[in-house]
Parts: C-alpha cells; structure tokens; sequence
C-alpha cells in the first residue's frame, strides 16, 4: 500500500502547510516548503483552513472542508487532513483494525508518524462531537513531478557559506585538534595491547622486569594520553567559545537587516529559539565533532583487534549491539503514540494555567474559581495515567536493555573463559577483550545517539536558512539618499495594498501627494487603514499595485536605513527599552548629546517628571528599572523622535494616552520645531490636527475627502461628522 511521504515541520506555525506538502507529493507532485508557505501567504499564526484550501486550488487539488463525526472518519477518502483542537493541522493516512479496536495512523508534522487509539484521537479532534477535516483529490490541472531545486543542502547555500566562513577561520586549531585527538586515539589503543603484554609476558611468565617495565610504558601512555587529551580540550574550548561569539553575531547581523515584513509575519518566539539552533550546530561542530570522531576511531580499531583475536566475540557483541538497538526503537515506537496524546494534553493544560493565572481577577469576580480548578484537574487526572502507562514502558525498554547488556557480558565473559581453559586465548588476550568491550559498549553508545543529533541538526540547519535565505531589507543596488536629495516629498500613486494572508485591500487606489515642509494629518475611523498607511512611507510594506515615491524614486529602490534617518517616527506601539532615561532618548547615540536630550525632553513635557528622578537622565527604566506610565511613555518617544533632529515627523496617535491639558502645552511646544519640516500625523484629537496644511480622510482604505480643515468643515462630510462625534464638539465652537 502506497504511503504518504512524512515531511517535518521546521516551524511551530507551519504544520498547515508541511500537510499540503506531503499530501502533495503523495499524489506525485513533490514541493518546497518555501512555495506552499508563499501559496498559502503563511502569517504569524500560521493559516486558516479556508486559506488551506485556497492554497489547495492552486496546487491543482480540489479540497473541501467537512464537520464529521468519528464514524464518518471511517468513510471518508484518505488520506486526508483534521484540524485538531488545539489549532493543528495533521494529516490521517490510514484506519486499520486489530484486536476488534480501530486505529488512526496519524502523520504529525511536528511528531512524525503515530498509531493512535479511538479515545486518544477523540480528545484531540472532537469538539462538541465533531471534527474539521479537508478531504483532497487532484484534479486535472494537477502537474506531477518533482519540482524542489535540488538536495536539502544545495537550497541552503547561504547558510552554509556562513557556516563554512565561521569555521574556516579557524582551520588551522582544527588541525591541531585532530592531530591531538589522533594522538590522544594512539595512546588509547596502545592500552589494551600493553595490558595483554604485561599479563602474558610478565605475570604469567612470572617476569618481575617485564612487569615493572610495561607498567612504566603505561605510566608514560597514561600521561601523554593526559596531557594530549587536555590541551586538546584547551584548544576545542577556545574555538568553541569564539565560534559562539561569532555564530550569534553572524545571526543577529542578519536579523537586523531583514525587512519589517519578515517580523510582522514571524513569531518572536521562533526567533529567539533559533538562537539554541545556531548553539547546536556550533556545538556539533566544535564539541561534539571531536567526540564523535574519536568514538568513530575507537570503534575501528578496537573492533579490528577484536575481530583479529576473536571472530566468535566480534559477532557476538556486534548481535547484542543491533538488537539492543532494535529493542529500543520497538520501545521509541510504542512510547510515540502515548508521548503524542501526552503533549496534546500537556498543551491544552499549559494554556488552562495560563489562563486560569492571567485571568484571576475575571475569576474570582464571577466566582469561577472552583469551575476553572475542575477542568485542570480533570486534564491532570488524564495526563498522570498516560504518565503511568510512558513510566510502564519506559522501565520495559530501560531493564530490558540492561538486561541485554548484561546478557551479553556474561555470554561473552564465559565464552572467553572457555577459549582460556581449551587453551584457544591466552589469560591477556581475555583481559585485553573485557578492556575492549568496556570501550566499544559507550562508543556504540554515542553513535546511537549521533543518529538523532543528525536528524536535530539538520532540522536546526533548515530553521536557520530560513533566515539566512531571506532577502535583506536593502541592498547596494539601491539609491542612498543624502541631505539634498529629498526637495518634494512622498506621493502615493494608486496605491493599494493588502496584508499576507488576508484576502481584502487595507488601502484601495490611493492617491495622495505628501509635499515637503507641510504638515498633513491622516485621520478616519478605527481600522481604516491609518497605520498601514504610515507604514508604507517608512517602507515597512511594498504595495501590492500601484507606486510610493519619494521625489522621483521607487521606495523599493530606496536605501531604507538612509531614509529611516531621516525620519523621527513615533508608532502606537512604540517600545521603552530596558535601559537609562538617556539611552532611550539618544537610542543611535553611543554618547548622548546633552542639550539635544534637554531640549527634546522639554519640547516633549517630560523634562520635569526626568529631573525628579534619583539620577535624572542616568536613571534606569523599562523592565529592569523605573515603570513608567502610558504617558510617560508617549511622551519619552516623542523626546525620542525630537532627538533625531529629523527633516520628516511621523506621528501615529502620539498623543493618545495625554490629558488634553498635556497634549496642548505639547503641541505648542512642537508647532516651533515642525516649522520646515515634512510632518505626517495620525491623530482623532482637533487640537492635534486642526493646524494641518492638509487633512485626509480615510474610511475602509480609501481618501474620501481632503483639504484644510475650515475647507473640511464647510463641506459637512467625513470630517464634520468625526469632529462633532468623536471629539464632541459643535459646529458653533468649531
């Protein structure tokens, strides 16, 4: 029977689309990752099961989506994809029946292939007694082939150049450390054959001097395989520490040039794991390199001297080592199914102590306490007994493993024995055999486990190339603006854009000339499409149709790092880092310029509230320091902003969180340092826009009205309405 190709997800969010991949190549049409994750327009939380399908049509697979009960999972046409409860896309290969209970392969991106029981799949899928399934067939526009561009490691080019340049650097301590290791490997081979000698030649022979003089050569050995074996460690040490050093700051250097986009739709959390793959690859390369390949040695040669001086031996501990392996993986495998339904368990009751500790207040004002303590205790009650049964198991594997191990040693002692007493081995070669089997048995050992270090760095690899393979946010090719290059201002030209993943325009064909040295105001209701706007001018986002220029050039042809200096820009979300006052005004500055800081801090009103801090501008704050409240904060990033000293002001709801007292001693601050400046500013409040050169207004993406704001009041439109409305005021005090 035909089986569906498994193919692991390398992201926590890419489980939809790994699914497509390997429903795909099940029917013949083996794909990327990277091009179904651009068909489905993956987003931070992954896709939806409507854009599933979506991606499915574009394939050439007619996909539908179906509420079925268990019962229909039995006749529906497999393979096909559930959508657990827990927001996962996993694909069900095959139902087949023994001893009278049914059982659901299941192919997990994250987990690999799982035999489960009805009730495990029941927990996991059913909600309110029915599932989402798609069900997938190909139709006629399905083109079979193989269309992936060469191996795993020909598309990961650009992280191994930067894998290889980090090493190379240090190629000559990676002679050294061979060369050691080859010694170190010597001096360690050397011992079983002096151990040998000194029972054959000297205590058997009853040859005090040979005795004396052998134990002197394992004296000498011993020391060199020590002083070797330490200066080796010295030297990895070094290199280790210096290639962290240099992985990280590779990475962080790539991290902060990618675009805005790639952080928009990315997880913060995936970043930041990726920092453990780059120290398990550093690891494997420095370390663990090293370790295995003196294991790798160990195992040749003394498997060689065991083979020459005992074939019946070497056999023997070679049929112990493979079924000891087979053993294990019959184990891993019986423990996948329990361990699977234990980590959706684990899940759903990590999220219940989330809430239940985020969410103490909603609690105990509806007196819920009791409710919310029953359903995490019934999840506990399940997840002990699935911890019973994994206990169970793992003592089955663990004992009986060792029990195979000691099995072999007793076989092999008494064959040993045997060979002594019929005269076939000498008492030495015997001696020499047990010191071999101690040194193959934790050798073998650490090859096993090589197998599923292999498997976690190539996982490890493709999460980094990830990053590695994303185009920086600029490049040489595109214009660096200087001080005089910027004499217009911006202008949008039929602009419309929409966010990936997301099937509606934000902005929809807009025009709008920004000119330099004027002040514009964007204003509109909640969700219109303001912010996105704002965006686009920084060149956060590229429009999908139409042009943003500044004066004559693209955007896209635009260095962004030289235009970004030119800009002082305060967002909604703006961030306080974890640092001094100072720090977080001069953020470019290594050495804050003093009177700038005074200055922007009392443009911003927030002068005051810094001198009656303990140390004034030295003082810590963020996280680790002073909180600061959510005006405090705004006005700390307009100081920000005001430090720049920038030619254009972007401003999106800057003065949100202020008193309107606050906000209007603050706009008269700024009305002198706007003079000569390109301001755009995003604001609902009429003290903030009311002296706008020009006022525009968007409603559900698009300008519907624009001009000055006596022009506006006149027409009684948009924002006649807004200003009665929203800042409640009349049209006789306007």
């Amino acid at each position: 029977m035909k089986r569906v190709p498994y193919y692991r997800q390398i992201s926590t969010i890419d489980c939809g689309p790994v699914c497509l991949q390997m429903i795909s190549a099940y029917y013949g049409k083996k794909m990327s990752l990277q091009t179904i994750k651009g068909l489905c327009e993956s987003t931070r939380v992954g896709v939806s099961v409507r854009e599933m399908i979506g991606c499915c049509e574009k394939i050439g697979l007619q996909a539908i989506a179906v509420n079925v009960k268990m019962e229909d999972l039995r006749r529906m046409p497999l393979p096909s994809i559930l959508y657990l409860k827990r927001g996962h896309f996993v694909v069900l290969d095959r139902i087949h029946q023994k001893r009278n209970k049914d059982y659901f392969r299941i192919i997990d991106p994250s987990r690999g292939r799982v035999k489960l029981q009805e009730s495990f799949l029941c927990d996991d899928f059913l909600s309110d007694d029915y599932g989402v399934a798609i069900v997938l067939a190909p139709t006629e526009k399905f083109e079979k082939g193989d269309f992936v561009q060469g191996s795993l490691w020909k598309t990961m080019r650009n992280f191994q150049s930067q894998l290889w340049e980090i090493l190379s650097s240090y190629k000559l301590r990676y002679v050294y450390v061979l060369l050691l290791t080859l010694c170190v490997s010597a001096l360690n081979w050397a011992m079983p054959l002096l151990l040998k000698t000194t029972i054959d030649s000297g205590i058997m022979s009853k040859n005090i001097d040979n005795v004396l003089k052998l134990l002197l050569c394992q004296l000498i050995f011993f020391v060199g395989f020590a002083t070797a074996n330490t200066v080796s460690s010295f030297i990895s040490t070094k290199i280790t520490l210096k290639t962290s050093v240099a992985f990280l700051l590779v990475y962080l250097e790539k991290v902060i040039k990618l675009p805005m986009q790639y952080f928009e739709v990315s997880q913060r959390t995936e970043l930041l794991a990726k920092v453990s793959d780059l120290s398990r690859i550093q690891s494997f390369f420095t370390d663990n390199f090293i370790n295995i390949l003196f294991a790798l040695l160990n195992i040749l040669f003394f498997s060689g001297i065991l083979l020459v001086n005992s074939k019946a031996v070497f056999f023997i501990f070679m049929a112990f080592s493979l079924l000891t392996f087979g053993y294990n993986f019959y184990f891993s495998q019986k423990k996948k199914s329990y361990d699977y339904a234990n980590f959706s368990l684990h899940a759903e009751k990590d999220n219940v102590t989330y809430e239940l500790m985020m969410g103490m207040q909603e609690v105990k004002l509806n007196n819920a306490q009791q409710a919310r303590m029953n359903v995490w205790r019934k999840l506990e009650e399940k997840s002990n007994a699935l911890q019973l049964r994994m206990m169970y198991i793992d003592a089955y594997a663990s004992n009986g493993a060792n029990f195979l191990g000691k099995l072999r040693d007793i076989i092999l002692t008494g064959l040993c024995a045997l060979f002594v007493i019929k005269d076939e081995l000498s008492m030495g070669t015997m001696m020499m055999i047990s010191f071999l089997l101690g040194q193959l048995t934790p050798s073998v050992s650490q090859l096993y486990s090589l197998v599923n270090d292999a498997i976690l760095i190539r996982l490890s690899a493709e999460r980094l190339n990830e990053v590695f393979d994303t185009p920086n946010e600029s490049d040489d090719t595109q214009v660096k603006l200087t001080k005089e290059m910027v004499s217009e201002g911006l202008r949008l030209d039929h602009v419309s854009f929409r966010y990936k993943g997301f099937g509606d325009y934000v902005l929809k064909d807009m025009g709008l000339l920004i000119p330099k040295g004027k002040m514009t105001a964007i204003v509109g209701a909640s969700g219109s499409g303001k912010t996105t706007l704002l965006k686009l001018l920084l060149g956060f986002y590229y429009p999908q149709q139409g042009t943003v220029w500044l004066d004559n050039d693209r955007m896209e042809t635009i260095e962004l790092d030289s235009w970004r200096k030119k800009c002082g820009v305060v967002m909604q979300d703006g961030k306080i880092f974890s640092g001094t006052v100072a720090e977080n005004i001069a953020m470019a500055d290594e050495q804050p310029n003093l009177e700038r800081m005074q200055y922007a801090a009392r443009l911003a009103c927030i002068d005051e509230r810094i001198n009656h801090l303990p140390m004034k501008f030295q003082t810590r704050i963020g996280e680790t320091g002073i909180n600061l409240s959510g005006g405090e904060k705004q006005r700390l990033l307009i100081a920000r902003a005001v430090y720049k000293n920038p030619e254009f002001v972007f401003f999106d709801e800057a003065t949100s969180s202020l008193d309107a007292t606050t906000e209007r001693v603050i706009m008269h601050n700024l009305t002198e340092f706007y003079a000569e400046r390109t301001v755009v500013v995003i604001a609902h409040r009429l003290s903030t826009v009311k002296s706008a050169d020009n006022i525009v207004f968007i409603d559900k993406g698009r300008i519907v009205e624009q001009g000055t704001h006596e022009e506006l009041i006149k027409q009684k439109g948009y924002y006649y309405t807004l200003v009665n409305n929203q800042l409640e005021l009349n049209e006789k005090a306007v």
